[in-house]
């Protein structure tokens, strides 16, 4: 019997998360002309499915606007905070669920191992496994009532997200890898989520 395809070799990220997989890239305040440029054009929301398993994820820089899974009692919900509409996600202020960039944070000097975190009143948990070599702890403490999904204001520490990257400032480090995307080149980021709840 043949055994089945392992993941792609990517370098794992060991840790399970809170899944309130907030991946706020970063936060800013107020629009801009590009972002209002993107109100003007179509922005596709995909939903992929399985079982009571969902995901749904735009075509504006891979936008992550829902996760829904089950607890281990069962009871679905959504552990991505965000908005409710797409619209809200190109105008809004923190920018949540955004998937695409090469270096999305920073770190000063700071270097870690992230060995396990776990919702224990959910039971659910996430695995992450990447293709770069860095990650970004994020702990939305720019998050000062933000209004989101279904009305709700979202407080600062109100979920965590592990952002994965090149080397945060490796154009100015010679030995970090390089994060320069040359013209004509394609960039590409892999990473590969498994949920799970316990």
């Amino acid at each position: 019997m043949a055994r089945a395809a392992a993941p792609p070799p990517l370098h794992r990220l060991p840790g399970l998360a809170l899944l309130c997989l907030a991946v706020a890239v970063c936060f800013s305040g107020g629009e801009n002309a590009a972002a209002a440029a993107w109100t003007r054009k179509i922005v596709g929301v995909h939903e992929l499915r399985v079982g009571d398993f969902s995901v749904k994820v735009t075509n504006w820089g891979a936008t992550l606007m829902s996760v829904i899974l089950p607890d281990s009692k069962g009871n679905l919900g959504d552990v991505v905070l965000g908005y409710d509409t797409v619209a809200e996600y190109v105008n809004g202020t923190a920018y949540f669920g955004g998937l695409i960039g090469r270096v999305a944070n920073r770190v000063a000097g700071a270097r870690f191992t992230l060995a396990r975190v776990w919702d224990g009143a959910t039971g659910r948990a996430m695995e992450l496994w990447a293709d770069q070599p860095g990650v970004q702890f994020y702990t939305s403490n720019g998050l000062a009532g933000v209004r989101g999904k279904g009305g709700s204001v979202y407080r600062r520490y109100a979920a965590l997200c592990l952002e994965t990257q090149g080397f945060p400032d490796a154009v100015n480090h010679p030995s970090f890898p390089s994060q320069i995307v040359r013209p004509g080149k394609v960039y590409s980021h892999d990473m590969l989520f498994k949920f799970s709840f316990a």
